[in-house]
């Protein structure tokens, strides 16, 4: 097996696992009777709460703004950047 086939293949596996892990946590914080709990194993679970923020249309349009800005600093040259490679896969 390749190179090229064995990261295939494991990441077939991580984006399975990753899909099972994500529908256990749900299923998780459903479940668990305090905000805290702790296994057997001794790991701990706990549930925070992460605030989601919604604005007002003078922000998202400043946010709009603010985009254009940088696309046309980009444009430029004005705006700088660095480049790191970045390995992609599509699985088949």
């Amino acid at each position: 097996m390749t190179i090229f086939e064995q990261y295939t293949a494991l990441q077939r596996q991580i984006k399975d696992l990753q899909a099972q892990a994500d529908s256990l946590k749900q299923q998780i914080i459903a479940e668990m009777p305090d905000r805290t709990y702790t296994a057997a194993d001794g790991s701990q679970f706990s549930i925070s709460y992460r605030k989601k923020w919604t604005y007002s249309s003078n922000v998202i349009e400043a946010e709009q703004m603010l985009k254009g800005m940088k696309k046309a600093e980009e444009k430029t040259g004005q705006a700088t950047y660095e480049e790191a490679p970045v390995l992609s896969l599509k699985l088949g």
